[in-house]
């Protein structure tokens, strides 16, 4: 009888015990998992969301080192502003609020951890507007440190992972703009000018360096090649262009659909390149590269956009000549919606769908170099383009509502709205 509750006090203890080392075990790999579900969060993310059919891309820089607590900030090209950003995450599941002192979005998401991507919606106060948006980490050197910034002698200190401990002194901060004794001015949305916590971005030689400060004195220094640098702005629409050359004015007009890689095509029509150019070219950062031919010629253009502005200004060379002309433009403001077509060149039946998935179909009657007529009489027309080619700026007027329809080679389409 003794031996028998031995034995079953022996089995009672190895089953504890199983059930011991099982709940530790467990413990362990939920804590590793989410350690690596937060280094996986960390770093810098390509935003973008959709509202009422129109794209809204951004920034956001996120950070953390112990703890299941999220923070960092966003850049929402919508709003010219820089939002706090905290949160937390559980696995794969984060809830996150990006604030200032003006707006507040509340978003859950998902990671997958396969891709680097992130997928989630947000609300919007005050108007609770609901709003799906997604993510992609964007591969970029993170330098971690910690810094001490004194008021009072404006001396900013940073002490970093990599061993060195740069120090700066600042000349001037403002709501946008922090200058050093170096000579280095470096780039935020508006902020709070009393304040130098947020991200602000530089180039520097041939690297953009983003620098975080958040509020625990933590610094993260963001290095990425300036020409791998995301595009800090759509520069999807019709632009006006002006430039001065040999004392007299000429002007243009340019229409440009970007990817968010950065990746620029379209259309320009200017008296400096007569006939109807065709544009590719690259944005990365705020800085662009153009090239620009048309039947008689050709030209390369680079330029600047400036923050948050619908205002670009450049130079460009024509071939076959050694000047460089300076030029200009500012961006129209209309209603830009994007979109694919498809167009059977035997039956002539076109059919466009946009972002928001809405779709029309047209039957076309004729084709040539500055008209196409559709079967119910409605004529659409343009400045130039190759007979029986759909490619090209069409102009189309409905009641008082204008619309400039481009039709690009890459079967991308972008239609321009004004009454």
């Amino acid at each position: 009888m003794i031996k028998k509750k031995y034995c079953l006090s022996i089995l009672m203890l190895c089953i504890a015990s199983y059930f011991i080392l099982a709940i530790q075990d467990t413990k362990a790999n939920t804590n590793q998992s989410n350690v690596t579900q937060i280094q996986m969060i960390n770093g810098m993310w390509e935003v973008e969301s959709f509202i009422k059919g129109k794209k809204n891309k951004g920034i956001a820089y996120i950070f953390n080192d112990f703890g299941n607590n999220i923070k960092g900030f966003v850049e929402l090209k919508r709003l010219p502003i820089l939002l706090k950003l905290t949160g937390t995450i559980q696995g794969l599941n984060i809830n996150l609020t990006a604030e200032s002192n003006k707006f507040k979005l509340s978003s859950t998401a998902i990671i997958n951890p396969e891709n680097n991507t992130v997928s989630g919606s947000y609300i919007a106060s005050p108007n609770n507007l609901k709003v799906k948006w997604t993510g992609k980490k964007i591969k970029a050197n993170i330098k971690k440190g910690s810094y001490k910034y004194n008021k009072k002698s404006k001396q900013l200190s940073l002490t970093l992972n990599d061993g060195t401990s740069p120090v700066y002194t600042v000349l001037n901060l403002t709501s946008i703009s922090l200058k050093f004794n170096s000579g280095q001015e470096w780039k935020r949305p508006a902020s709070n000018p009393q304040s130098i916590l947020g991200a602000w971005e530089s180039t520097i030689k041939d690297k953009q360096y983003v620098m975080v400060l958040c509020d625990d004195n933590m610094v993260h220094l963001i290095i990425r090649d300036k020409y791998d640098a995301p595009p800090a702005k759509d520069m999807s629409g019709q632009w006006y262009v002006s430039s001065i050359q040999n004392n007299v004015s000429r002007t243009g007009r340019a229409f440009i659909h970007m990817e968010p890689s950065g990746l620029v095509s379209g259309f320009a029509e200017l008296t400096s390149l007569p006939g109807l150019s065709t544009i590719i070219g690259k944005m990365s950062d705020f800085k662009f590269m153009l090239n620009l031919k048309s039947p008689k010629g050709r030209m390369t253009v680079e330029g600047f956009a400036n923050d948050f502005s619908s205002i670009v200004s450049g130079s460009y060379h024509l071939d076959g000549t050694n000047k460089s002309i300076s030029w200009a433009g500012k961006k129209i403001s209309r209603t830009v919606k994007k979109g694919r077509y498809s167009y059977d060149q035997q039956s002539k039946a076109l059919t466009t769908v946009l972002e928001n998935n809405q779709s029309k179909k047209y039957q076309i009657k004729k084709i040539s170099k500055k008209q196409m007529v559709f079967i119910d009489a409605t004529i659409w027309k343009r400045n130039s383009g190759d007979k029986d080619s759909i490619i090209g700026v069409w102009e189309n007027s409905i009641k008082d509502n204008h619309q400039s329809i481009v039709f690009f080679k890459n079967k991308k389409l972008m239609i321009l709205e004004y009454e």
